[in-house]
C-alpha cells in the first residue's frame, strides 16, 4: 500500500471516483476512506475482495483440519460410526478439501466434520 496513492479524503474519492476506480482495478489495492483525517471506510475491486475471502475461507480450512490433526493424535474424541473412520474427501467451492458427510447418520445427527453427533 501507497500511503500517498491508497489513502485519500472521502471528499476526493467522490470527485475523482472514476479516476480512483480504474486505479484500483489496475493496482489491485484498496483504498482507505478519512473522514475528518480518520480511517473511515476501505475500498476495493470486486475481484480483489473474492480473492480475499477465498483466501479466509482456505485459512479456516486449514485451522479445522490442523486442531482435527491436534486432537487426533491426542486421541481426543472419535466417531459415532467407526465405517466413517476413513478418509473421505470432497472439494468445497473447488478450493479446499473438508471431510465428506457420513452416509449412516441422518442430517440433523451429522457434526461438519461429517461424523455423527453422541
Amino acid at each position: 500500500m501507497k500511503l500517498a496513492r491508497d489513502i485519500m479524503s472521502l471528499s476526493t474519492f467522490k470527485r475523482d471516483s472514476n479516476k480512483v476506480m480504474r486505479q484500483m482495478k489496475k493496482t489491485k489495492q484498496p483504498v482507505v476512506l478519512t473522514v475528518n483525517g480518520k480511517a473511515a471506510v476501505v475500498v476495493q475491486d470486486a475481484e480483489s475482495y473474492q480473492q480475499l475471502l477465498e483466501l479466509k475461507e482456505r485459512s479456516e480450512v486449514v485451522q479445522i483440519l490442523r486442531h482435527r490433526l491436534a486432537s487426533r493424535s491426542r486421541n481426543k474424541g472419535r466417531l459415532a460410526d467407526p465405517t466413517c473412520n476413513q478418509a473421505h474427501f470432497g472439494s468445497l467451492h473447488d478450493r479446499a478439501l473438508l471431510p465428506a458427510p457420513c452416509a449412516r447418520a441422518p442430517a440433523d445427527r451429522r457434526h461438519s466434520t461429517g461424523a455423527e453427533v453422541l
